[in-house]
């Protein structure tokens, strides 16, 4: 599919949210002979997967389209198969047309949390992989997609290694530090149960958090950070300090301004 207008939909930055649209949810189990490289094709048919909700858990996924009991009513709680849900890995499918603005730019695709680890795959190729709830994934994929047209991307999201036995919320007995779980951390540890909930079914894991494409050039500013000091109340001191990444195989020169 070619685009042939600018994307409407960019943002003030100049990036494009990934968040909701076009995403699919498979157990690994049901996709076991396909690999990611298949499956991040942009003609891979997901038309049988479950429409999935980005950013959101696998469990939140199949309670927004009635798969599952509301587990907040009841005991419906336990109605829910923990096994299938905590001992499986999982395959999202996203599609997008990638902002004709980006066009002689480097494209990145962006991630701000999954739970647990994932692999993940863009147009029939590995790009990288994520190791932990709270670590964010960002990927060149200058050279595997092409701005105005259509891409596609999977991700495998894997299940936590040590999910513990399912419990109930208790003020007397609960685990220490998460239990078993901390032993996975970083990720979701009261997800395990609490004094105050009990065993979430899949420990939380899913695309948690927001999935978004930016654009740069081959030099880009990398986690600026600002710190302030006060030394009187009428003067206020800050300090930026930043770095510079150079994503060429060429030197780059320019000036960095303020």
């Amino acid at each position: 599919m070619r685009v042939s207008a600018s994307s409407p939909n960019l943002r003030a930055d100049g990036s494009l949210s990934l968040n909701g649209g076009e995403w699919h949810l498979q157990s690994a189990g049901a996709v076991s002979a396909s690999t990611g490289e298949q499956i991040s094709d942009v003609g891979f048919d997901d038309r049988n997967w479950l429409p999935a909700t980005v950013p959101g858990t696998v469990l939140t996924s199949y309670l927004n389209e009635g798969k599952v009991p509301d587990p907040y009513y009841a005991d419906q709680r336990f109605k829910i198969d923990d096994d299938f849900f905590t001992h499986n890995d999982w395959w999202y499918r996203g599609s997008f047309v990638v902002p004709a603005e980006y066009r002689g730019r480097r494209v990145w695709l962006n991630f701000d949390g999954i739970n647990w680890k994932a692999e993940v795959f863009v147009n029939g190729t590995r790009v990288g992989r994520i190791d932990g709830a709270f670590i964010r994934g960002r990927f060149d994929i200058s050279s595997l997609v092409t701005p105005g047209e259509r891409a596609s991307l999977a991700v495998l999201i894997h299940r936590v290694a040590h999910p513990g036995e399912v419990r109930t919320k208790s003020l007397v007995h609960w685990p220490p530090n998460g239990g078993i779980l901390g032993l996975d951390s970083p990720t979701f540890v009261s997800s395990i149960g609490w004094n105050w909930l009990p065993t979430i079914p899949g420990r939380n894991v899913g695309i948690w958090n927001d999935v978004w494409l930016d654009s740069s050039g081959d030099v880009s500013i990398v986690d600026p950070f600002v710190t302030s000091e006060v030394p009187t109340p009428a003067l206020a001191e800050l300090t930026v300090r930043v770095e510079l990444t150079n994503h060429s195989d060429q030197p780059r020169t320019g000036e960095l301004r303020g």
